[in-house]
């Protein structure tokens, strides 16, 4: 008997789920799950053949719904395709999303609500109660949550300048960043690094801290291209701006400047797949 590769048994489930989308037996269903974005991409190329024939549509999921429903390690930290026909299911899907957002950060992601979100998961799925409720119980491997954690949203880094209006032209002009929150000409601007991190620049005769000290502050740029951003660099005519460096040891590339008023800057890529996952979305 002639082996089928894992690729073609992947083309040929993401077939078999658009035929029962078409037909209007399943409201939406998963592809395959997998660590590397590229993968998943190649995936895709089939994918979209395969919605246009079936007359389905397809979504890029980089951010995983988990929920009870299935072991926590099938889902996590990996990419995948949602496929749906109506665009009330994908809706669907990510209304759930973000309610399960809201009830772990205001700390009622309980083991009720848990199954209630599992349980509408596999519904929108369209598995009957019966199969739901077996995959439930049936699931060792549940997301573990620390009850009681702060939940943080996002994160600001603020530095403080004598000359604030230079500071602003070096992180809108130079670097580029969007201004997330400007709080008076004189006084303070919150500068979009991310999507969950941000930099204040703060007038250092208004400021809620009388900061002394500029050597004592790195800000560090978590990239994940190191080497395109360093081209990006060098022609910025940053002062004291390093060579691109990789270190072994911590196994990073990264590039130093210095900034308005003596403020060190590092920008870096992680190299470890361990640690990109927590820097890395």
């Amino acid at each position: 008997m002639r082996e089928i590769d894992q690729f073609s048994r992947i083309v040929g489930a993401m077939g078999c789920f658009n035929e029962m989308i078409s037909c209007g037996a399943k409201k939406l269903a998963l592809g395959a799950p997998v660590y590397d974005e590229k993968e998943r991409d190649e995936h895709l190329e089939f994918a979209k053949e395969i919605c246009e024939k079936r007359g389905t549509k397809w979504y890029k999921d980089d951010d995983a719904l988990l929920t009870d429903l299935f072991e926590v390690s099938l889902n996590k930290d990996k990419h995948n395709i949602v496929f749906y026909k109506e665009e009330k299911y994908l809706e669907e899907y990510l209304s759930l999303k973000k309610r399960k957002k809201e009830l772990v950060s205001c700390g009622k992601y309980d083991k009720k609500e848990r199954y209630k979100l599992a349980y509408d998961f596999g519904k929108l799925l369209s598995y009957s109660d019966a199969e739901i409720n077996r995959m439930i119980d049936e699931n060792e491997e549940l997301e573990e949550f620390v009850t009681g954690k702060i939940t943080v949203c996002s994160q600001i880094s603020f530095l403080y300048f004598d000359d604030l209006q230079n500071a602003k032209k070096f992180f809108s002009e130079i670097l580029g960043f969007e201004v997330a929150c400007d709080q008076g000409y004189d006084y303070c601007c919150i500068y979009k690094v991310s999507e969950s991190s941000f930099i204040g620049v703060v007038d250092r005769n208004r400021g809620a801290v009388r900061a002394s000290t500029r050597d004592g502050v790195l800000t560090s740029l978590v990239v994940d291209n190191a080497d395109y951003v360093y081209e990006k660099l060098k022609k910025l005519n940053l002062n004291e701006l390093t060579d691109l460096k990789r270190s072994e040891r911590l196994n990073i590339k990264s590039i130093m400047f210095t900034g308005p008023e003596g403020y060190r800057f590092e920008v870096e890529e992680f190299l470890d797949q361990n640690t990109r996952k927590f820097f890395y979305k």
